[in-house]
C-alpha cells in the first residue's frame, strides 16, 4: 500500500505544473472570507487559503474532525475520543503549544490564554457550512495565537424557504445520534434552529462520550443596507477518556484502558450579536459583540497522571494526578470598516479587536495507586488543593490592511497589527504564585498575487505570528509552570500557484513555505518546567488537487512534505539541535476517488498515508502508522438521504497520537485509534 500511495503522488506532482492535478477548491474565482477579513476572491488572496466545502463536509458526516482535515494539506491533526482533536497548522500537532488561530465565523472559539488543544468538541459539528484554512503567520490580521495559520468555521445561516429536517445515526461499538433543524425567511426576519445529541461507548474499557448542543440563529434586515444577526449556541459534554497504552498492551490488547476514572465535563453558551452596514459607494462597517460562558468545567485528564519518579527513583513508581476546575466568562468587540476605491482598485481594511477575559481555576493533586496485575489506575480519596486563581487578560489590537493594483493583472498587498495582552493572576491559595505579565507585539505581512492567465494565479508574501504563553504555561500549571516565559515569535515566506481548467474540471494548488519558529516553549521532561528554548525551522510543499475526467468519476489529492527540525535546541544538559520535532512525519498523502454511477448516489474510497515520525525530541523513539482505508457512499433521493461508512477498512491497529511516556522512562505511550468500524444513518428533509 505504501508503494501504492507513493507512486500516486510522484504521478501528482508531475501533472501538478502541466495539467492542473490538484486542488478541490482552487478555483481562482471563488470567494474566500479569511484571507483578508473581508469577503475576496481567491485570486485577490497572497497566500495559501484551502477550503473544506459544504458537499464535502454533508458527505464526509464527520465523527471526529480529523476525517475532514486529513483532505487539507499541512494540517496536523490527531484525534481522540469522539470529537476530541488536536489540531494546527504547518506545525507539528502539540498539546500544550496554541499554533493555529480557531475562529467561528470570524470570532473566537475559546477562552482567551487557555489556547485551542480540544476546540472541536466544542462545536456543534452539524451547524457547519464550510471551513477555511489560512496558511502561515497570520497575526498582522488574527493577532495572538496565529503562528502557523488560521482555521475559521463558518456556519449555516437561515435559508430564503421554509425548511424542516430530522436525521440519526448508528454505528459499531454503541455509538449512535440523532438530530434535527428547521428554519426560514419571513418579511424581514429569518430563523434556524440546529439541535442534536449522540452518545459513544467506543471500542475502549472505561470510554464513553455524551453530548447535547444546540444552536439557533435570528437575522433582522433592516433595510436593503443593513442588517443583524443573534447567534446562540449552547454545548454540554460528558466523556470518560481512556487514555494512551504502552508498546505491549498497545500491540497485545489496544482495547484496555489503564484509566478507570478520567473524565472532561463543561457546560458552554455562546452569544453573538454583529451588525453588517454598507456605506456609501464602496464603504462597509461591521461590529461583532460575543460573549462566552463556560461553567462547571471540571476534569481529570489522563495526561496529568504520571510517575513522579520517573527519573529519580524509577523502580519504585508513585502515581499522582490532578483535578481541574474551570469556570469563565470572555466578552470579544470586533469593528472593522472596509473602504474600496476606485483608482488602482484600492482597497483599505482597518479594525480594532478587544478581549476581556475572565476564569476561575481550582488544580488539585490526587494520590493514585496501581494494580500491578491488571496495570490500571485506582483513583485514592486524598485530595490536595495545590493552585486556585483568579485569571483576567484584556487584549487589544488595532490593525490596518492596504491592498491595490498598479496594474491588471498584479496586486499589492500589506498591512499590521499591534497587539497589547495583559495578564493578571491572582493566587487565592497561597498568595505567592500569582503574578501581572504583559505583552507587545506588532505583526507585518506584505504580498503579491499576478494572474498569469485568466484561470491561473500566482501568489507570494512574506508574514509574521506570534503566541504570548498560555496562562497553564505561566502560572496555572503546578508541575511545569514558569511565570518568566517570553512569547514566541514566527516569521516566513510563501510562494505558489493555482487554477481550474476544463470547465472546472480541474483544480489545483501548489505551493512552498519557509517558516521559522522562535523562543519556542518546550517541557523537556514531565518533571521539568516549561521553558523558551531556541527556534525551529518548518518547510515544506503542499499540493490540492482534483479532476473529473468524467461525470462519473472524481480523483481527489492532498499531498504534504513537511520538514519541521529544531534549529536551536539547547536544555538540561542536552542539545537536539538538527533533531526532528516530535509528531511530524515528513509525508502525508490523502487521496480519494469518488464514484458517481447514477444521479443522487456517490461511493467515495479513501486511502491516508503518513511517514515515520518520532514521539521525543531525540528522535529515539520512531512510530510508523499503517496506511488507513476508508470506504463511504451517499444517496439522495427527493426529501431522503441514506449514507453509510467503513472507517478503518482493513481493521489496523493504529496510533493517533504518540508521546514520551510519563509513567516509564524512556518507553513510548500510543493513544489507539479506533478498529474498524461502520455506520449507517438516514435523514428527512421537508421544504
Amino acid at each position: 500500500m505504501r508503494m501504492w500511495t507513493y507512486a500516486a503522488t510522484v504521478v501528482a506532482l508531475t501533472l501538478a505544473p502541466c495539467c492542473g492535478f490538484a486542488a478541490e477548491g482552487a478555483a481562482t474565482d471563488e470567494m474566500n472570507v479569511t484571507g483578508a477579513r473581508v469577503a475576496e476572491k481567491l485570486r485577490d488572496t497572497a497566500a495559501q487559503v484551502n477550503e473544506i466545502p459544504e458537499k464535502d463536509i454533508e458527505s464526509v458526516r464527520y465523527h471526529n474532525p480529523t476525517e475532514l482535515l486529513d483532505r487539507v494539506p499541512g494540517i496536523f491533526s490527531s484525534g481522540f475520543l469522539g470529537e476530541d482533536a488536536v489540531t494546527s497548522v504547518r506545525v507539528p500537532t502539540l498539546l500544550t503549544n496554541p499554533y493555529t488561530q480557531i475562529l467561528i465565523d470570524g470570532l473566537p472559539a475559546t477562552t482567551f490564554g487557555t489556547g485551542n488543544a480540544l476546540t472541536w468538541r466544542e462545536l456543534n459539528s452539524m451547524d457547519i457550512e464550510r471551513i477555511e484554512v489560512l496558511k502561515g503567520p497570520s497575526s498582522a490580521l488574527y493577532g495572538n495565537n496565529a503562528v502557523g495559520g488560521v482555521i475559521n468555521i463558518i456556519t449555516k445561516r437561515p435559508g430564503s424557504t421554509p425548511e424542516a429536517g430530522l436525521w440519526g445515526e448508528f454505528g459499531q461499538q454503541s455509538r449512535w445520534r440523532a438530530g434535527l433543524d428547521g428554519g426560514g425567511r419571513l418579511d424581514k426576519f429569518a430563523a434556524s434552529v440546529n439541535a442534536n445529541f449522540f452518545e459513544i461507548e467506543g471500542s475502549r474499557q472505561y470510554a464513553k462520550v455524551e453530548k447535547q448542543v444546540a444552536s439557533g440563529n435570528l437575522q433582522y434586515f433592516l433595510d436593503d443596507r443593513s442588517q443583524l444577526r443573534l447567534k446562540v449556541d449552547f454545548v454540554h459534554f460528558h466523556d470518560y477518556t481512556p487514555g494512551a497504552l504502552d508498546g505491549f498492551d498497545f500491540a497485545l490488547n489496544p482495547s484496555m484502558s489503564y484509566n478507570t476514572f478520567t473524565y472532561n465535563r463543561v457546560n458552554k453558551i455562546t452569544s453573538s450579536l454583529t451588525y453588517d452596514r454598507t456605506i456609501g459607494d464602496g464603504g462597509a462597517f461591521k461590529m461583532a459583540f460575543q460573549v462566552q460562558s463556560a461553567t462547571d468545567g471540571n476534569s481529570i485528564s489522563p495526561a496529568s497522571i504520571r510517575n513522579v519518579n520517573i527519573i529519580t527513583n524509577p523502580n519504585n513508581p508513585k502515581y499522582v494526578g490532578n483535578v481541574e476546575y474551570v469556570s469563565g466568562l470572555d466578552f470579544d468587540v470586533r469593528t472593522q470598516y472596509i473602504q474600496d476605491l476606485k483608482p488602482y482598485r484600492t482597497r483599505l481594511i482597518g479594525g480594532l479587536d478587544y478581549t476581556n477575559s475572565g476564569q476561575q481555576l481550582d488544580n488539585s493533586s490526587i494520590d493514585i495507586t496501581r494494580n500491578t496485575t491488571t496495570r490500571q489506575f485506582v483513583r485514592v480519596s486524598n485530595q490536595t488543593l495545590e493552585r486556585s486563581f483568579d485569571i483576567s487578560a484584556n487584549v487589544i489590537s488595532p490593525y490596518l490592511q492596504a491592498e491595490m493594483s498598479p496594474v491588471d493583472k498584479l496586486r499589492l498587498t500589506a498591512g499590521g497589527r499591534y497587539d497589547t495582552i495583559l495578564y493578571d493572576v491572582t493566587d487565592k491559595y497561597f498568595g505567592r504564585f500569582g503574578g501581572s505579565r504583559d505583552f507587545y507585539r506588532f505583526s507585518f505581512k506584505g504580498g503579491a498575487t499576478y494572474d498569469i492567465l485568466q484561470n491561473l494565479n500566482a501568489f507570494a508574501n512574506y508574514s509574521q505570528g506570534f503566541v504570548a504563553p498560555t496562562v497553564a504555561q505561566l502560572y496555572a500549571d503546578p508541575q511545569a509552570a514558569n511565570p518568566f516565559l517570553n512569547s514566541q515569535h514566527s516569521s516566513g515566506y510563501e510562494f505558489g500557484i493555482r487554477g481550474n481548467f476544463w470547465e472546472n474540471r480541474v483544480k489545483f494548488g501548489v505551493s512552498y513555505y519557509d517558516m521559522t519558529i522562535d523562543n519556542v516553549i518546550v517541557q523537556p521532561v514531565s518533571t521539568l518546567p516549561y521553558q523558551n528554548v531556541g527556534k525551529t525551522d518548518n518547510h515544506g510543499v503542499e499540493l490540492t488537487g482534483s479532476v473529473q475526467p468524467i461525470d462519473m468519476v472524481r480523483v481527489s489529492l492532498a499531498y504534504t512534505y513537511s520538514r519541521n527540525t529544531y534549529d536551536n535546541y539547547f536544555t538540561d544538559g542536552k542539545i537536539f539541535s538538527g533533531n526532528l520535532m516530535p509528531r511530524a512525519p515528513e509525508n502525508h498523502i490523502n487521496a480519494r476517488l469518488a464514484l458517481l454511477p447514477i444521479k443522487g448516489l456517490e461511493v467515495e474510497f479513501e486511502v491516508d498515508e503518513v511517514t515515520r515520525q518520532y514521539a521525543d525530541d531525540a528522535n529515539l523513539m520512531p512510530y510508523s502508522r499503517p496506511t488507513i482505508l476508508n470506504l463511504r457512499a451517499t444517496y439522495v433521493w427527493k426529501y431522503v438521504s441514506v449514507w453509510a461508512s467503513l472507517l478503518n477498512m482493513t481493521n489496523q491497529n493504529y496510533a493517533t497520537f504518540v508521546s514520551p511516556s510519563t509513567l516509564t522512562a524512556n518507553t513510548i505511550s500510543y493513544y489507539p485509534g479506533d478498529p474498524r468500524t461502520f455506520y449507517a444513518g438516514v435523514a428527512f428533509k421537508w421544504q
